[in-house]
């Protein structure tokens, strides 16, 4: 309920207004404010091979590995992100299951998914405020899910496809996780390029 009520000033914008473009939410995280500038530049209304982006951006969220051996950091969100195929992600790298996914994820590109949420995302206002998507719970023919899973969902249903993941843009629960995976960072050239 509480994200419903930060949409819902979207919600009473009258028709043909529309001073909203973009949302910004973030969980209880360390992050680094370049790396929302990215998040939210990323996201756009039109994307054309000249300027690509995303209808939903996500960022990739950390907790410390439950290892005492020094492993690197694990997906904390990994239950509510999926890849394009509907899979689940893996919490530990290599994260994804595609072999094109894993190298765009380790050079820092963008991955298309189906659903994520990881901490922090970007995504188009006017893909709330035309279709009226808001966040819920799961209908009683559908398996339980979370809302920030359902609202990919929503999103997917309503043609806004572009879901991506931002491997760059790391956030975590605590300050050395956070330092350590913004020390695995692989920057991509362009802070936004295309996905596929």
């Amino acid at each position: 309920r509480l994200r419903n009520r930060v949409l819902q000033p979207m919600h009473d914008v009258p028709a043909g207004q529309q001073p909203f473009t973009k949302v910004l939410f973030l969980n209880d995280v360390f992050f680094c404010a370049a790396d929302m500038l990215q998040l939210i530049n990323h996201v756009r209304t039109s994307a054309t091979p000249s300027t690509p982006g995303a209808d939903f951006a996500c960022a990739v969220d950390f907790v410390a590995a439950p290892l005492e051996d020094g492993s690197a950091p694990h997906l904390y969100d990994w239950w509510a992100s999926h890849d394009v195929m509907g899979r689940p992600l893996n919490p530990v790298a290599p994260f994804f299951r595609d072999p094109n996914d894993q190298r765009r994820f380790q050079l820092g590109q963008p991955v298309q998914v189906s659903t994520c949420w990881n901490g922090a995302v970007a995504f188009r206002a006017d893909a709330v405020t035309t279709t009226g998507l808001r966040f819920r719970a799961s209908l009683p023919h559908e398996c339980h899910a979370s809302e920030s899973d359902l609202i990919c969902r929503d999103f997917w249903a309503a043609g806004f496809n572009r879901i991506v993941m931002l491997p760059n843009v790391r956030v975590a629960y605590d300050m050395d996780t956070f330092q350590h995976a913004h020390s695995l960072v692989t920057r991509a050239p362009n802070a936004v390029t295309t996905i596929g």
